[in-house]
């Protein structure tokens, strides 16, 4: 690693730029290969980088959500409760994503317990 190179890796690390970092090299070379103008080259090591972050971002918050399960749509049990409508909480061709949840309905008021008012 030259100079210029060691600098460069200096100032990513401080900036915390992972992505442009791990593939400024390798991005530039296709680059070269294919003939990119410089700002086609600035904007694909921007957007992996803000990929990247959107990516650890969303990752972040479901660790710190600390769902138990990750259920989907296709787990749910749909015998209970029976007065959800199935093919309209189903949005058509779904597929079962991690990120989708079943529908959640209001729990009746008979089982609510309120502690009497001491008036």
């Amino acid at each position: 690693m030259n100079n210029e190179e060691r600098r460069l890796a200096e100032y990513l690390a401080q900036l915390r730029l992972c992505f442009i970092q791990e593939n400024y090299q390798t991005l530039a070379d296709q680059a070269a290969r294919e003939q990119w103008t410089h700002q086609q080259y600035l904007g694909r090591l921007l957007e992996g980088e803000s990929q990247r972050r959107q990516d650890r971002s969303i990752a972040r918050r479901i660790a710190e959500a600390r769902f138990p399960i990750i259920k989907t749509l296709d787990q749910f049990d749909w015998n209970w409760p029976k007065k959800i409508n199935r093919p309209q909480a189903t949005p058509p061709a779904s597929k079962a994503t991690p990120c989708s949840s079943p529908p959640r309905s209001k729990p009746s008021t008979a089982s609510r317990r309120h502690k009497p008012n001491p008036a």
